[in-house]
């Protein structure tokens, strides 16, 4: 008899039986266990049923729109329409699905149950009620929402901050102002109000080129504190902390510079006063040693020690290196496509959160349409007058939309403005009209006409909302969280943590996005609280990001399911070529396809992938990507070469500007010089000096130039045209390197490594050759194509090695020293140190690394 499901029992339950006696319950207990059993089973699999169905509606749509890249691709219209729609709606309604499902699927098996309906049956009404399901879910949530109270409507507050109370209010019930973080209370006869010291510090922090301005317009305001003061009054200083404090207290800058003047004013006479009483007290104490030492202790010009000097100028150097780092015109395009893309998601981001907001469709659609007409409006003259009048009575926000690069405040001096003004205008652009769409979208809703209201008579909380949102979408906002503030602060205290992540508010910013554009964020406890009982708005906002998010995501996944998909997750493949398109460099954007390579072959990443897709958010490359190959390093000499490697390449972030002027011969030169600077060359045989080197023109061409195990022949720039004025990377990849790829061979385990650069060249330049002859062959064959992944993966590197024994002697007939020197390497450690080897292979007595001095002098001494 078959085992009756737990719908079984409740439905049609089996015909009573007499009681059992007491003998029978005690030897057959096995039948009320197998009940309890039923429950739990059955229990557990409904639990189960929104996470295996969000899983596989989005697997299948991502699918099925994969397919429809296909048909497009192959030019089939009709196909390419129907399953890009069909598959899009399936992949982006799978949250919604998910959560429908926990009503259909009992639902569906109640009524199989009681009609005998078969299972095709079932499915079909099953997915017919997550069809309604989905349609009602706004009206369920509006129901949700009035059974806990919600409310519907934001405050209406006024610009005094508060609703207008009727009749007579008790004592009691006036609540206390909040306690200012500008000052201790003030108790009489021995304290008066101060500015705390930590927002005195940041202010002075980045007063350099603000009070530097001042000076150079009026030299005759006395004291450097009224230069200081002057700057917090108009605006052009506007530290972090600054911008906070006058937010939370409703200060305007003028109030607030004359708070900062009273401080240090008071700050001042009490120094004098000091300094007056320690001059006496020297008098009085003349006779009196030990008094005098500790008088001497309390001087009145507090010098920074020694470690703080120190800090100081690295930090100082540092933010050299960063402002270098952004210097090159394929990142500032590179960027600009990447701000175009978040500043058009915003736009359908905009358009959905109204939409579930309750506004009619054509509000709707004209706020989502709101961030083009500010694109329009900012090409206008008309348009950019009428925004610098409203800026001109908000110098504070001006300031902040026309900070600095990812809004990382120490990059601020004029060098830093100098060397990277493609970077800070695209970053100005997409602040300015981030600012104007918000902007017109907040008086909208309150009934605000900007082309009739005075400047001044805009709502505070107005503008500073849209500045907020402008400087969300280009990544620079400052973060809100006690744990983003003390990472930043973190960042700022201890100077070498940039060494690893140069960029961090923007690398905390992408995370932020990552996370709010996410499904699984709209099922955490806090955002279904704030989807029940938070303002519309708020609700709206989680819902939208979560169903966009999920769309960004099914897209990634029907890409990675496509002829599109290249065998590494950051690839893109040119439709119909060998040609790929390297994604790394676009993010946070580009880790859409990290997470769904993850969901869809799991098997194909390693932690190295996740290490590098995820610290890689910052669009360049650092030494923070140097620090991720730690993972994959063994011995002691691997982890030194990778130090040496990160001491080199940060020193040659110093060098990033040339490379402006390398890409440009790359470019547009038909010489023989250029074909030489289009040439790959290599910085692992001098890993200290070789990356400042290979970004200077002629220079570089000093370095050993690449070979591939995949290829023969000189390794050069592809395309670097379209790599300098389009920011994209494109290069061809042959069938060889394309399987190893797909298989998930690394070129490590294909081809080894002596950890003598120059040999392992000489090997690789004799393989590529071979395995660009050999392997295209075997894998194009009948044979190959009928075995299983894991045959293939053993032939591959199977045949491979023997290819590479043949490379191995062709190499030693040409580099005999060479390969004399990686054999004595090879030796056992205890039996080369017993024979006095140094760990490169070197005999006693010769030295294993030329010094720096020589480095250079081979380096620049001629041309390979």
């Amino acid at each position: 008899m078959a085992e009756r499901t737990l719908t079984d029992l409740i439905l049609d339950p089996a015909p009573s039986t007499p009681p059992k006696s007491i003998e029978d319950l005690i030897l057959a207990p096995r039948q009320d266990i197998g009940f309890v059993q039923g429950m739990t089973d059955e229990a557990l699999r409904i639990l189960s049923i929104p996470f295996k169905t969000f899983s596989q509606e989005a697997s299948g749509g991502a699918e099925q729109m994969g397919q429809g890249i296909n048909a497009a691709l192959r030019g089939e219209s009709l196909g390419a329409a129907w399953n890009l729609g069909m598959g899009g709606l399936r992949a982006v309604g799978a949250p919604i699905t998910a959560a429908t499902r926990l009503l259909t699927d009992p639902a569906s098996r109640l009524i199989q149950s009681a009609t005998g309906i078969d299972e095709p049956t079932r499915e079909m009404i099953q997915s017919g009620g997550d069809i309604l399901g989905g349609a009602a879910l706004p009206a369920g949530i509006g129901a949700v929402r009035g059974m806990v109270g919600a409310p519907t409507g934001a405050a209406k507050i006024g610009r005094a901050g508060a609703r207008a109370i009727e009749g007579p209010i008790p004592v009691s019930a006036v609540p206390s102002p909040p306690k200012s973080a500008l000052s201790a209370p003030v108790q009489p006869g021995l304290s008066e109000a101060r500015m705390a010291e930590p927002l005195v510090k940041e202010i002075a922090s980045g007063a350099d080129e603000a009070v530097t301005r001042l000076a150079a317009i009026d030299p005759n305001k006395g004291r450097l504190f009224r230069y200081v003061t002057a700057a917090l009054e108009d605006g052009t200083l506007a530290p972090e902390g600054v911008m906070q404090v006058m937010g939370k207290y409703n200060l305007t800058a003028e109030e607030f510079s004359r708070f900062y003047a009273d401080t240090v004013s008071a700050s001042g006479r009490t120094l004098n006063t000091l300094s007056q009483l320690r001059k006496r007290l020297g008098t009085a104490f003349k006779d009196e040693p030990g008094a005098l030492e500790i008088l001497g202790t309390l001087t009145t010009d507090t010098k920074p020690s020694v470690t703080q000097r120190v800090l100081e100028g690295w930090r100082t150097f540092d933010n050299m290196r960063r402002a270098m780092l952004v210097t090159q015109w394929t990142t500032a395009i590179r960027n600009g496509l990447s701000q175009g893309a978040r500043y058009t998601l915003d736009a359908a981001d905009t358009a959905l959160a109204s939409a579930f907001e309750g506004k009619p469709m054509r509000q709707a659609m004209q706020d989502g349409l709101e961030n083009f007409t500010a694109v329009v409006h900012r090409m206008s003259p008309k348009g950019r007058a009428a925004l610098g009048r409203i800026l001109d009575d908000f110098p504070v926000e001006a300031q902040q939309l026309t900070g600095t690069i990812s809004g990382e405040a120490a990059l601020t001096s004029r060098f830093s403005n100098f060397i990277n003004p493609l970077n800070k205008a695209q970053e100005g652009f997409y602040r300015t009209i981030s600012f104007d769409s918000k902007l017109r979208q907040l008086a909208r809703e309150g009934k605000i006409d900007l082309d009739a209201i005075a400047a001044k008579d805009i709502p505070p909380q107005m503008i500073e909302a849209a500045t907020r949102h402008a400087l969300d979408i280009t990544f620079s906002a400052p973060p809100t969280s006690s744990v983003g503030k003390a990472i930043l602060q973190a960042y700022h205290d201890i100077p070498g943590l940039t060494t690893i992540n140069p960029f961090p508010r923007f690398h905390l910013n992408a995370l932020k996005f990552l996370w709010d554009f996410s499904p699984v964020r709209m099922f955490t406890p806090g955002a279904l609280q704030t989807i029940a009982t938070g303002t519309p708005k708020e609700a709206a906002a989680i819902i939208s990001k979560g169903l966009t998010g999920q769309a960004m995501l099914a897209t990634a996944m029907a890409v990675r399911s496509s002829d599109l998909a290249g065998q590494k997750w950051y690839d893109l493949r040119v439709p119909g070529t060998n040609k790929f398109v390297d994604t790394r460099a676009f993010g946070p954007f580009n880790v859409y396809l990290l997470f769904a390579e993850g969901m869809l072959h799991p098997d194909k990443l390693d932690l190295s992938d996740w290490a590098k897709g995820l610290v890689g958010i910052n669009r360049v490359a650092g030494t923070g990507l140097v620090l991720t190959d730690a993972l994959q390093s063994g011995d002691i000499e691997q982890k030194r070469d990778t130090f040496y490697r990160f001491v080199g390449e940060y020193f040659g972030g110093f060098g990033t500007p040339l490379r402006n002027f390398k890409s440009t011969i790359e470019s547009m030169g038909t010489t023989p010089f250029a074909e030489q600077e289009r040439a790959i060359r290599t910085r692992r045989d001098f890993p200290l000096i070789d990356p400042t080197l290979g970004n200077v023109p002629g220079v570089s061409q000093g370095l050993p130039e690449m070979r591939s195990m995949f290829q023969g022949g000189t390794l050069k720039t592809e395309f670097p045209a379209t790599r300098q004025f389009t920011g994209l990377s494109v290069r061809r990849k042959n069938l060889a390197e394309q399987e190893a790829e797909r298989l998930g061979l690394s070129v490590q385990r294909l081809a080894g490594g002596s950890g003598i650069p120059a040999w392992d060249r000489a090997v690789s330049a004799q393989l590529g050759p071979l395995v660009e002859q050999v392997l295209p062959q075997v894998i194009a064959s009948e044979g190959y194509d009928r075995q299983s992944p894991e045959v293939k993966r053993f032939a591959y590197v199977q045949l491979v090695h023997q290819l590479r024994q043949q490379a191995v002697k062709r190499a030693e007939a040409e580099t005999p020293r060479l390969a004399a020197q990686a054999r004595l390497k090879g030796l056992d450690p205890d039996l080369r140190k017993i024979a006095g080897i140094g760990q490169k292979g070197t005999f006693p007595g010769v030295a294993e690394d030329p010094s720096l001095m020589d480095q250079l002098r081979q380096r620049l001494g001629g041309r390979p």
